[in-house]
């Protein structure tokens, strides 16, 4: 039946047809029907999406369909299936792609606020074909990247209609993992467009749409698949993107604890070092000066650090694996979990507050020096020479940093892993039991 389907005249010319398609609506005198493609093409990606959930197999993970189905099954009709539906996704996408373009241009589609509810139906449909999209980098080409950034972009102009989009896509019951895929997948994309839009939400909104479904993920504590990994690597993204918003001080406040606490859960099970120490350094970032929250709660920041000081002791020491999860968690540098949790408190060094500063450059140099690993330990030595000298730090903190460095110690502490004896005038007054010299 595939076969037959694959020789059919739509099928075959689909490319060039999609490319007609395309110019008649870059070219059409009537915006309305430019609207009525639209919509024709919601409808039909709709039956697409409505037609795959039927199929029994759309709720398998793909990690796990070689135990599903027989060897003949997944050699020949599933390889023919996947051809079709990817010939069906790139030739809705380059037709899309002329709509977006034209929605950013027509004044008659930009008239009485229309364009985000344009925008709002093209990520319907790019929605509906996420369950293609997402597989074996089908999305990675132009036209499916412009028209989803595009419509992000316009989208994001408007707090209703985003409050509108992703309260539609989020799922009725937020269940801690779904067990079907094709969930997990409606899933990813929700996290994956609310990351895109914070900034044009309320806090409730924000607490509603993002917060909890992206904590019912970063909270699972099971094994992850690959595309659970990358389900679980957007779920700290999206939440990451609601904290470094200023006008949600008030909710990052309330969940910058319990987020950290699961950072600290999640590491190195789930994500990798890089991984970590980025969204360690984000949340410090957005807990200290001039973020709003450092004057609402000074004292977050220490904390924060404290939290990661007291996980170095029971920290592992053996060396990391490079991750196997994503590419994303590929590792340019040998670390244990030991060490990177020290080169997380080395990279949050240039966020800290003023008074902080030199406290934390002298206990940074104490933690490695309980790296006992030369090969673990230099990397994190040479991370924290080019933060006092690269530049990060700005001038204040650059200066508390050389005068740790000179005056205090700080030099003897990194390159000899020891501390300086506190400097006495010669000829002090010494002990009460010394004898004094007479000379």
């Amino acid at each position: 039946m595939l076969q037959e389907l694959e020789t059919q005249p739509l099928m075959a010319n689909i490319g060039p047809l999609s490319k007609l398609a395309g110019f008649a609506v870059q070219h059409a005198n009537d915006s309305t029907a430019v609207l009525q493609a639209q919509d024709a093409l919601l409808v039909f990606t709709g039956k697409v999406f409505n037609a795959w959930q039927r199929v029994a197999l759309s709720a398998v993970d793909p990690d796990l369909e070689g135990q599903c189905m027989v060897p003949e099954t997944l050699q020949t009709t599933w390889p023919l299936l996947w051809q079709v539906l990817r010939k069906l996704m790139f030739g809705s996408v380059a037709v899309l792609q002329a709509i977006v373009s034209r929605s950013l241009l027509d004044p008659n589609m930009l008239a009485n606020g229309m364009a985000p509810g344009i925008a709002a139906k093209s990520l319907h449909i790019l929605r509906n074909l996420f369950f293609i999209s997402s597989r074996n980098g089908n999305s990675a080409f132009q036209v499916y990247t412009f028209s989803y950034l595009a419509s992000l972009d316009v989208i994001s102009r408007d707090p209703e209609t985003c409050h509108g989009f992703l309260q539609e896509t989020r799922a009725a019951n937020v269940d801690p993992f779904p067990a079907s895929y094709l969930q997990r997948t409606l899933d990813l994309f929700h996290l994956n467009v609310a990351e895109h839009l914070p900034l044009a939400l309320s806090v409730s909104s924000c607490q509603n749409l993002i917060i909890e479904p992206a904590v019912a993920y970063i909270s699972h504590h099971g094994p992850l698949s690959p595309s659970g990994v990358e389900l679980f690597e957007s779920a700290h993204s999206a939440i990451l993107s609601v904290l470094c918003c200023p006008q949600h001080s008030s909710l990052t406040i309330d969940i910058t604890p319990f987020y950290v606490v699961k950072l600290f859960e999640s590491f190195p099970r789930h994500i990798s070092p890089r991984q970590f120490r980025v969204a360690f350094k984000t949340v410090m970032e957005i807990v200290s000066p001039p973020f709003p929250i450092a004057a609402m709660r000074p004292e977050l920041s220490e904390t924060l650090l404290e939290m990661l000081r007291c996980n170095m002791p029971t920290a592992s020491t053996a060396l990391l694996g490079g991750g196997s999860g994503s590419p994303s968690q590929q590792e340019d540098m040998p670390l244990s979990e030991q060490s990177a949790l020290v080169m997380a408190l080395v990279d949050s060094l240039p966020f800290l507050p003023l008074v902080l500063v030199e406290e934390w450059l002298g206990i940074t140099a104490q933690v490695m020096k309980e790296i006992a690993d030369p090969g673990l330990r230099g990397p994190v030595k040479k991370r924290f020479l080019d933060v006092l000298v690269n530049g990060e730090m700005d001038v204040e903190r650059s200066t508390i940093g050389v005068a740790w460095w000179g005056t205090k110690g700080g030099r003897e502490a990194v390159l000899l892993g020891s501390s300086r004896e506190p400097a006495m005038m010669s000829g002090a007054i010494g002990g009460a039991n010394e004898k004094s010299s007479r000379l």
